[in-house]
């Protein structure tokens, strides 16, 4: 029986420069901070996918600090709980 939380793996192929291979491969028997190959590739894509969300989101905040509807909404949010965030400031001081 399989665990609930258990992780699917899929089998891919990638096709990598060769001194890009070779590279890792001696980072692995060097750094000794990954168990695999797989391991390696997989953390490297990980970090490289967030890198990608946070440019992402960066970029989407940039654009709507620029748009005047957004900043008015802004503006009256702060207005109607202005209130209330100082009532909780004073309750977490």
């Amino acid at each position: 029986m399989m665990a609930r939380n258990a992780i699917t793996r899929k089998k891919v192929t990638f096709s990598l420069k060769g001194d890009l291979l070779e590279e890792m491969k001696e980072l692995l028997q060097t750094e000794q901070a990954w168990s695999s190959q797989n391991r390696f590739v997989e953390e490297a894509l990980q970090e490289h996918i967030k890198k990608m969300r946070r440019e992402t989101l960066r970029r989407e905040f940039a654009e709507a600090s620029r748009d005047p509807l957004f900043l008015a909404d802004i503006k009256l949010v702060e207005r109607d709980f202005g209130r209330t965030d100082a009532e909780a400031s004073e309750l977490m001081a």
